[in-house]
């Protein structure tokens, strides 16, 4: 049709490589080391991100389903990079309530210190009025 090379919505071929990746090093569906990289990668595809199917007539019922198993194979990528995603989710909201926590601590100090250097120069202005008044 119309699409860019690799848009074939019968996916060129069938075995979810040729076409899927550009030359990429992995096949449509396995797992592979980053996936939120491979969805990224997805998402630049045409097929993967226009709804064809909703006003695509497919000549062949084999086309229709090899289209469909594609996209059944890309959603695999999609679902490991949701749970990555939501487990480092989940691991930077634990580090931020313990940078929360150690932050507010820090502020405690620093408040206590304030304290703390504005009492001392109160006394030292005292002790240091006291000093210079005996000598005149």
């Amino acid at each position: 049709g119309d699409g860019e090379a690799g848009d074939d919505p019968a996916g060129a071929g069938g075995d979810g490589r040729e076409g899927d990746f550009d030359g990429d090093e992995f096949s449509l569906g396995e797992r592979t080391s980053d996936e939120v990289a491979a969805v990224e990668r997805l998402l630049q595809k045409k097929w993967v991100v226009d709804e064809m199917a909703t006003w695509t007539i497919f000549e062949d019922m084999e086309d229709e389903l090899e289209y469909h198993r594609r996209r059944s194979r890309a959603l695999c990528h999609f679902v490991r990079a949701a749970a990555s995603m939501r487990s480092e989710n989940k691991r930077l909201r634990q580090e931020n309530k313990q940078l929360n926590a150690v932050g507010a601590e820090l502020q405690d100090a620093y408040e206590r210190l304030v304290d703390e250097v504005q009492e001392a120069t109160g006394e030292a202005a005292y002790w240091r009025e006291l000093a210079g008044g005996e000598g005149h």
